[in-house]
């Protein structure tokens, strides 16, 4: 495995530095880089071009485009890490987290690189199935379930998570998820949300990694990524962009 490590700011080092040394000690090769998605966009693109990594972290504070950009750009899962700049990471929990569906970013907890190390670590050992955790009527569920058969790919159902498996869990932002040591990606539920959710959303968020409110479409894309499932990822993408560029051709013609 090989990880491309991106911080938008060389101020971010005792984040970052966390996951490097976490790297070193499990002996997984990465690259570090400072680009960011503002100041030095060419950079970064042409970075990412190269594609020779498997992983991308991500790390960013206030706006926090840096991961989202980064995902936009390639169908290796990217995790991203807030960095407390602002609103103890707030902000970026959310620019990071709330990504739209088909575009998925895992988010870090706050300033949290030993848990990214942790999780790389178990990546490198190999993950080599999809199990969901959680009820099966919800629509997170069904929304995920019907992901993954889209891109053809198995999964299993079990009432608990599991050793060499990407664990979709769907969470409560109510209290935070006991520290699971399976590698989990949380898709937290929410009937309705309001503002007033996003705190308790981030203090959840305190181990593992998450996508939006009610985003399961996210969790098993970003789980057939991990799985290294990148071509049917890749086509699913190419669908939800000609679903773009058709809207705009649209409006070009009523603009005419």
């Amino acid at each position: 495995m090989k990880v491309l490590i991106v911080f938008g700011s060389k101020s971010d080092s005792p984040v970052y530095s966390e996951i490097t040394s976490g790297l070193d000690e499990s002996g997984i090769d990465y690259e570090l880089r400072a680009l960011s998605a503002h100041r030095a966009p060419e950079e970064l693109h042409e970075r990412l071009a190269k594609d020779d990594f498997d992983v991308v972290v991500a790390g960013a504070g206030l706006a926090a485009h840096l991961p989202g950009v980064a995902a936009s750009q390639t169908v290796k899962p990217v995790i991203g890490v807030p960095c407390s700049g602002a609103f103890d990471g707030l902000d970026a929990f959310l620019s990071i987290v709330q990504m739209p569906p088909g575009i998925p970013v895992l988010c870090s907890p706050v300033d949290d690189g030993q848990e990214v190390a942790r999780l790389l670590g178990l990546a490198s050992k190999g993950l080599k199935k999809i199990n969901i955790v959680g009820s099966k009527d919800g629509k997170a569920f069904l929304k995920a379930a019907e992901t993954l058969e889209r891109l053809d790919i198995d999964f299993e159902t079990e009432k608990s998570t599991r050793p060499g498996a990407v664990n979709i869990v769907f969470a409560s932002i109510e209290e935070s998820p006991e520290p699971d040591d399976n590698f989990v990606i949380y898709c937290p539920l929410l009937a309705e949300s309001t503002a007033e959710d996003a705190i308790p959303f981030m203090s959840a968020a305190a181990s593992g990694l998450w996508v939006g409110v009610n985003r399961g479409e996210n969790a098993a894309l970003a789980a057939a990524a991990l799985l290294g499932k990148f071509e049917p990822v890749r086509e699913y993408r190419a669908q939800q962009r000609k679903k773009v560029v058709d809207a705009d051709a649209e409006l070009q013609g009523k603009n005419k």
